[in-house]
């Protein structure tokens, strides 16, 4: 077996899924979406903020929430209203 100290969760999982993670602009949909969601009427991530979070997470979704969370902390603290590229952190702790 590939990950023997795994094994036990390989036997409970039936189907593994590899995924590739969203396109650039499935990733821009994505935050959009969320930050409505969220009750913001307008965008809170330039564009170009946006494309920097993709490569960031590589288009994960569980990363892009983690980039744009710490991100949206960290502008916070620099009273930041519009988060732009220069801003974007990493999803690494």
């Amino acid at each position: 077996m590939r990950y023997s100290r795994l094994a036990s969760v390989h036997q409970r999982i039936r189907h593994w899924v590899d995924f590739a993670g969203l396109s650039l602009t499935d990733t821009c949909d994505y935050i959009d979406h969320a930050v409505t969601r969220a009750g913001r009427p307008t965008p809170i991530f330039s564009d170009n903020a946006k494309v920097e979070i993709h490569k960031r997470s590589l288009g994960i979704p569980r990363r892009i929430n983690r980039v744009c969370l710490r991100t949206l902390f960290e502008g916070a603290a620099q009273g930041r209203t519009i988060i732009d590229e220069a801003n974007v952190v990493s999803d690494e702790v």
